[in-house]
């Protein structure tokens, strides 16, 4: 184990060590890979599922948060390039600057601009047919409950709980995988939950 703190921190272990556990869990079980290095079953069938990377990364390393590089990497070192050119000359660097010159590059190089659309949608939970298929053989309530059948859907007594529907994607990407949200809005009937989006 790399970092032993209190109950109320938060533990990180090395590739080395995530190694270790997954070895061992695979000649006997999960539980008690986790009992012997002193984990939780879930971390280590977690960390079974990143075999691959972990077995092939430097031992040192702890965290696997995506890759360390973007998809332009050649774009990157000319950027920074761009950056300490203007830091050995004394000049200030903004934000803006950096955004400028990185779409310049980006032209440049031929990468297409792609614009990500995130849009939002929603469901009551009460929302029924209007119409709906109906047995013509059915004369009565009282017919329909002899013969076990019902006479339709009954009228909901309100709209229901809110459900909001959020997903992003583009034409050239398609939906973002992982993009897709839904939750229960806290606001009912017609307020507007817009102010609900942002951080529930």
């Amino acid at each position: 184990m790399s970092a032993v703190g209190s109950k109320n921190t938060r533990r990180s272990f090395t590739a080395a060590f995530k190694r270790a556990a997954i070895l061992h869990a695979e000649e006997t079980n999960n539980c008690a890979a986790g009992r012997k290095f002193g984990i939780g079953e879930c971390v280590v069938r977690k960390w079974r599922l990143q075999r691959e990377e972990i077995f092939s990364c430097d031992s040192k390393r702890r965290g696997f948060r995506g890759p360390k590089s973007g998809r332009f990497s050649e774009l990157e070192a000319k950027l920074a390039a761009y950056v300490t050119d203007l830091r050995d000359r004394s000049l200030l660097v903004t934000c803006e600057m950096v955004t400028q010159q990185a779409r310049v590059y980006a032209v440049q190089a031929g990468i297409p601009r792609c614009i990500i659309y995130l849009d939002e949608t929603w469901v009551n939970a009460g929302h029924t047919k209007e119409y709906v298929w109906q047995d013509t053989t059915v004369k009565s309530s009282q017919d329909a409950f002899l013969k076990g059948l019902t006479t339709g859907l009954a009228a909901p007594s309100g709209k229901g709980a809110r459900l909001i529907l959020v997903h992003a994607g583009s034409s050239a990407t398609g939906f973002i995988e992982g993009a897709a949200d839904y939750f229960r809005a806290k606001k009912w009937g017609s307020a507007d939950y817009h102010s609900e989006m942002d951080g529930r």
